[in-house]
């Protein structure tokens, strides 16, 4: 269902996550930050209700699990016929969209949350997919134009800073004519 969705994180130059050793989700580097419109499009689902505590989700699971809802808050917009953008993990109340709006590409759509169940902590998810229902439709791959990926420096350190192995980034970038297809451990920028 979801085997194309990022997380997409802001890791400052030494790998970390936070803007200082404070670990409370205020102090997160995504929390907070502006998302945006991907693509011109029509507002289909809004959902704006969940908290962003970490405390909370142990209890809010059964409401989470087997629903959209599982992203947290989240907006859903209809590109075309075939192809709409979700944005999840969204801070609570920080929609700035309803359904029927419509949104041209780079609009401020809410802000960065923690209020998913999938994910830790703050970070933006975001797939495409091929209907408005999460759990009915399949997930698209993300074509990306206009960027530059490299390794990233900060991939390495977050692994070595958590002790853990890191995964392999060979292969996770592809490029095809103006369409670059990126996987995870790239630092990504935008090339205008």
């Amino acid at each position: 269902m979801v085997r194309y969705a990022y997380f997409f994180v802001i890791l400052d130059d030494d790998g970390n996550h936070l803007k200082s050793n404070n670990p409370t989700v205020e102090n997160n580097l995504c929390f907070g930050q502006d998302i945006l419109a991907v693509v011109d499009g029509i507002v289909v689902k809004v959902s704006n209700k969940h908290s962003d505590s970490p405390n909370n989700k142990a209890d809010d699971m059964v409401n989470y699990t087997g629903t959209a809802d599982i992203m947290g808050n989240h907006i859903i917009i209809r590109h075309h016929q075939d192809e709409y953008s979700c944005v999840g993990n969204l801070m609570l109340d920080s929609a700035m969209v309803k359904v029927g709006d419509s949104v041209k590409q780079g609009d401020v759509i809410a802000k960065c949350g923690n209020s998913g169940y999938l994910a830790g902590e703050p970070c933006l998810h975001f797939q495409l997919q091929s209907s408005k229902s999460f759990n009915l439709s399949t997930s698209l791959p993300i074509a990306f134009t206009n960027i530059k990926a490299e390794d990233s420096a900060a991939y390495v350190l977050c692994y070595k800073n958590e002790g853990e192995e890191l995964p392999s980034t060979k292969g996770n970038l592809e490029v095809l004519g103006n369409k670059s297809y990126i996987g995870r451990g790239l630092d990504v920028e935008n090339i205008e």
